[in-house]
């Protein structure tokens, strides 16, 4: 796994959604960029896939004490290697950002409030 610092663009509903009074279009985020799991690993270790985006949602609040500002964790999720994967984000607390949903695109992407 590894994670970057991101941003993503809030339509007013969204902000809505999350109780953002917020007068910017863009809010910072901690962005999942690489999420991969070994097939034997998957088999062995039930929830490991769940266990890392709960540790990546702590790396995330825990940066944001030190050094870095993110409200919202993120993720690109590649349909089209897997359609599934939309589940197991979901299962996880993400929802997609409607401001970057195309049904053109190979990924969706996605987001979790860090402090809900």
């Amino acid at each position: 796994m590894s994670l970057i610092m991101d941003a993503i663009k809030s339509s007013f509903t969204e902000k809505e959604l999350h109780n953002l009074n917020y007068p910017f279009k863009t809010i910072p985020a901690m962005k999942i960029a690489k999420l991969a799991v070994d097939e034997t690993a998957l088999a062995r270790y039930k929830g490991i896939g769940s266990f890392m985006l709960k540790a990546a949602e702590e790396k995330a609040v825990s940066c944001n004490d030190d050094y870095c500002a993110a409200r919202f964790l993120t993720v690109d999720a590649d349909i089209e290697h897997d359609e599934g994967v939309l589940i197991f984000y979901e299962k996880n607390g993400f929802i997609s950002n409607s401001e970057l949903y195309n049904k053109n695109r190979k990924t969706i992407s996605m987001r979790k409030d860090l402090y809900r």
